[in-house]
């Protein structure tokens, strides 16, 4: 009765094992998924953030030729310089949550090894 009892519980702790392994493995396969998710939007941002970093650029030195000319104001000049400014911020944010949020994915995925992180600390290099 005995052994047949210790292996009744074994069998029980096996099987609750195989379920806990079973969700673990549902649980890290919905996190990779998000934040591939995640990603994807973080890189979309960044595009679309240098766009706004170039068009703010555009339109600082339009502004800074009509100043020149003297068909724009200092105000509008210095206005346009802030633009800028907030384009660049909201660009360097968005570099950063991707490169946050891919480590994160790699991390994971299992698969964060010394060659990904030598590539990202070259891009927070520059």
């Amino acid at each position: 009765g005995r052994t047949t009892a210790r292996l009744n519980q074994a069998t029980q702790r096996t099987e609750a094992l195989k379920q806990t392994l079973a969700a673990s493995e549902a649980t890290v396969g919905s996190t990779v998924a998000n934040l591939f998710d995640t990603v994807q939007n973080d890189a979309g941002r960044v595009k679309a953030n240098r766009t706004a970093v170039n068009s703010a650029l555009q339109a600082k030195n339009a502004l800074e030729a009509g100043y020149k000319l003297g068909t724009h104001t200092l105000l509008d000049l210095l206005t346009a310089e802030n633009r800028l400014q907030q384009a660049e911020i909201d660009l360097r944010n968005a570099q950063f949550d991707y490169l946050q949020n891919s480590l994160r994915l790699h991390a994971s995925a299992g698969v964060l090894y010394d060659s990904i992180l030598s590539r990202y600390n070259q891009m927070l290099g520059q």
